[in-house]
């Protein structure tokens, strides 16, 4: 825990570098490393997109979740 932050591994694609930010005052998280970002509603629909089959969910699905053009 760092501040009002928890820092951990994303549970979205395989790192070795915690880069996984949960904000528990705002109650959002952010991924440095794949950019995935959102609230707990947004957590808990790709957490359950995840456990339907896929292991690691690549960026352009990411993107296609959030409607991301990067």
């Amino acid at each position: 825990m760092q501040g009002k932050n928890f820092i951990g591994l994303c549970p979205f694609h395989n790192e070795k570098t915690p880069s996984f930010i949960v904000n528990s005052a705002k109650q959002t998280f952010e991924c440095l490393g794949c950019g995935f970002n959102g609230d707990a509603d947004d957590f808990i629909e790709m957490y359950n997109i995840l456990n339907d089959g896929l292991s690691i969910i690549t960026n352009d699905e990411i993107d296609k979740f959030t409607g991301s053009t990067q």
